[in-house]
């Protein structure tokens, strides 16, 4: 498991240094059929002689014809064929390669999903790091029940002690969340209102430490979100 540090502080102001992980979702199911284990292969469909607007070019008003009669959507001599190693590239409008990175545009969008204006990608950079100003706790407390059916948890971190006073750190935020029944939200440094940035140009969440203990065990969580669930009045 590899293991990241963080800069936090707790309850009272104290901070410190400690690491966490991002919590990994791993699927126990097996598929089979007919008592056959089954497991996920690539293939090919389709290639750029066969696009859609390739062959709509060549065939035009035949096509849907020339589709029933003649396959011509279906390379029969690579239509199948297991893909194993692969890279990616990048095409413009016309299919054809760019030798070089595109420019990036960033679109901003209305509550209904139009376009507004397209903009250059402004650079952000991570302030959740160990050598950033430490999370501190807001004064934002939220029942863990609630919390569930407020927020989209896209992500979950789990803090580690890396000794003995690291250990007693934790455990006291454990502890008093614990017997709190609450999550709190975290701020970054000075400005407690602004979202968690975790890398640079990452994506910005509302980051909540959730805490739990049994005897002189505990867990620490910060519970990540960046979608807020609004049900109607």
């Amino acid at each position: 498991m590899s293991l990241r540090v963080i800069h936090i502080a707790n309850h009272k102001g104290r901070e410190s240094n400690v690491s966490f992980s991002t919590l990994k979702h791993t699927n126990n199911l097996c598929y089979s059929y007919k008592s056959d284990p089954v497991s996920n292969a690539r293939l090919r469909s389709g290639s750029v002689d066969t696009s859609y607007d390739k062959i709509l070019s060549k065939h035009g008003s035949e096509l849907v014809k020339k589709i029933l009669t003649e396959n011509v959507d279906v390379d029969i001599e690579s239509f199948g064929k297991l893909i194993n190693d692969s890279s990616s590239i990048y095409l413009d409008e016309k299919g054809e390669f760019l030798y070089s990175p595109p420019q990036i545009k960033e679109n901003i969008l209305s509550p209904q999903g139009d376009i507004l204006k397209t903009v250059d990608p402004v650079e952000t950079h991570a302030n959740v790091r160990d050598d950033t100003p430490p999370l501190v706790w807001t004064k934002t407390f939220v029942d863990r029940e609630e919390a569930i059916r407020k927020y989209i948890f896209r992500r979950s971190l789990q803090l580690f002690h890396n000794d003995g006073l690291t250990y007693d750190f934790l455990y006291e935020m454990a502890k008093e969340l614990n017997d709190r029944k609450q999550m709190v939200l975290l701020g970054p440094g000075e400005n407690e209102k602004s979202p968690l940035i975790l890398q640079n140009n990452g994506s910005p969440y509302r980051g909540f430490l959730d805490g739990y203990i049994s005897d002189k065990g505990y867990k620490l969580f910060i519970r990540l979100s960046n979608q807020e669930i609004r049900l109607p009045k």
